[in-house]
């Protein structure tokens, strides 16, 4: 997405979530079934426990990234009345120069309380991870004044039937308008439609990477 999670490295350190979790700081848990590794299972022999690739985020959870308060505002009816209207405001909100923070306001208005973003990455030892936010600290813990950031959407498949729709849109990332591109990934966005209006319900994206090259079927 939008400030890849380059925008999210600095603090990378602080996301400490579930950390008295992970160490056993817990509640006593009800007795539960034990695998051949001798971890959690349910009825079903499937794990129990947290993946150790997913990293968790919310203003609910164990999380060390102060969180900053957005307004609450009214949505504009050119962002939520149609799905070209909702994928133009992900990007044109998140698209400012150096010095200048995006509306974080008319950000929220796309999504519902509830709504999560997925974001894949590598750890330092190259390993695969996924980190999870809700917009809150999302936008807490994103910089993007930093440098400036420029992204733009090259290519787009979208599906839709009845009132819910999926869109898969290929972006390119820029610290400039016409700067060199620094990043180009795809944002996997589910969204719905309530009769009124449109919403973003969940959204999650990855980069282009040694080993991950976007598909020609995502790309112009």
């Amino acid at each position: 997405m939008r400030m890849s999670i380059m925008a999210f490295a600095a603090i990378a350190v602080a996301f400490t979530f579930a950390l008295a979790y992970a160490q056993g700081d817990k509640p006593p848990q009800p007795a539960q079934n034990q695998g051949a590794s001798g971890t959690p299972v349910d009825k079903h022999g499937l794990t129990t426990e947290p993946s150790a690739a997913i990293r968790i985020c919310t203003v609910s959870s164990n999380c060390a990234v102060k969180a900053i308060d957005i307004p609450t505002i009214a949505p504009r009816p050119e962002d939520v009345g149609s799905i070209d209207g909702m994928i133009k405001a992900w990007y044109d909100i998140v698209t400012v120069p150096k010095g200048t923070k995006p509306d974080w306001a008319r950000d929220h208005t796309l999504y519902t309380p509830e709504t999560r973003f997925l974001i894949t990455d590598l750890d330092k030892n190259g390993k695969l991870r996924g980190t999870i936010v809700d917009h809150t600290m999302y936008a807490s813990g994103t910089t993007p004044e930093a440098k400036g950031f420029y992204e733009s959407e090259i290519h787009r498949v979208t599906q839709r039937f009845g009132q819910t729709a999926h869109v898969m849109s290929t972006y390119e990332s820029r610290h400039t308008k016409d700067g060199p591109v620094i990043a180009r990934g795809v944002n996997s966005i589910e969204l719905f439609n309530d009769g009124s209006r449109w919403w973003i319900t969940y959204a999650q994206w990855d980069e282009e990477r040694p080993g991950n090259p976007l598909p020609k079927e995502l790309l112009p």
